[in-house]
């Protein structure tokens, strides 16, 4: 056990090296958030918010002032559709649902709905790639998915490297930015920001938003849940289910790479790792330590923060 610890210590070392101290995160501007959205995903376009909220019954779009916060325009799905993340696309907007297989297309400027395509599995994030003429798609696995600009679906890559090219299969993923650098992604219960390298699925970076929440949000905020990426400011604005507020802050995406993969997998993406055995037993390995410290994790009481998971709020599983 000695032996295994001090092993797991060496191993982890270099992925705490690449988190972002929350305590060095600095809040640079704070607007109001309607505490009432159940925020699913967040866009700026044309100096205006472009959110996305869901739970049945109560699933929007909606353009918000970045200013003052105050809700400029919003379009209500049926009861029948939980809303999920939204992205923009030739002067449209894209937004999912959960579990109904079908992406509902909006006019940007009047939330006219205007067309609608279906897809397999859940809908949770959604990105439109700067570097290639297609979308990021996250279904809540560590799978991300790139559809193309016709919506033919394809799926890519889903085991994630950190920095010290240690395996590391990152779950949950949730709401999605794509950037010049990288892909943005918050995952499901973490006060966390991922930063994913487009061309190999590396993790190359990690932010750690706990300090925001601490200091600005109460015990009715819910989980992490809005990324969206300021072009004009080279900023981030950030906000979760049933926040208070937007926050503005500066995340460093320069540690990833800009080149686009070059191999499309087809449905086999998801067969990981396939012919590569000797990757199969560093992957093997790993889940196991993995699975070891979770569960000497779980017998360690503390009173830390980022130990303890936001509040569930509602029937949402993402």
């Amino acid at each position: 056990m000695v032996v295994f610890i001090m092993f797991s210590i060496i191993i982890l070392q270099p992925v705490n090296s690449q988190q972002n101290n929350s305590s060095d995160l600095q809040v640079l501007s704070i607007v109001p958030h309607d505490s009432n959205a159940f925020t699913q995903g967040l866009e700026i376009y044309n100096g205006k918010f472009y959110e996305s909220t869901g739970l049945y019954g109560s699933s929007s779009v909606r353009i918000v002032n970045m200013k003052t916060g105050a809700i400029e325009s919003q379009y209500n799905l049926s009861d029948d559709y939980f809303g999920e993340g939204l992205t923009i696309y030739n002067d449209t907007i894209i937004q999912l649902t959960w579990r109904e297989n079908i992406a509902f297309i909006y006019d940007a400027d009047t939330l006219e709905l205007v067309g609608n395509f279906t897809y397999e599995g859940e809908g949770w994030g959604i990105c439109k790639s700067l570097q290639g003429d297609y979308f990021r798609i996250s279904d809540g696995t560590e799978i991300i998915q790139y559809f193309s600009n016709d919506f033919s679906p394809n799926f890519y890559q889903g085991i994630y490297l950190n920095s010290s090219g240690v395996m590391k299969s990152v779950t949950n993923l949730n709401e999605l930015e794509c950037t010049d650098n990288a892909i943005i992604a918050n995952v499901w219960h973490e006060d966390s920001i991922y930063l994913i390298d487009y061309s190999n699925g590396k993790v190359c970076r990690s932010v750690d938003i706990s300090s925001i929440r601490e200091q600005y949000e109460n015990e009715n905020s819910g989980v992490l849940n809005g990324i969206a990426w300021d072009q004009n400011n080279g900023t981030y604005w950030i906000t979760g289910k049933n926040w208070q507020n937007y926050y503005e802050i500066e995340i460093d995406d320069s540690s990833c790479q800009t080149s686009e993969p070059v191999v499309e997998t087809g449905d086999e993406g998801r067969q990981l790792l396939q012919g590569n055995e000797e990757l199969l037993l560093v992957v093997t390995a790993i889940l196991i330590l993995t699975i070891l410290i979770d569960w000497l994790s779980q017998n360690k009481k503390s009173d830390d923060r980022q130990n303890e998971k936001p509040p569930r709020l509602g029937d949402d599983e993402e």
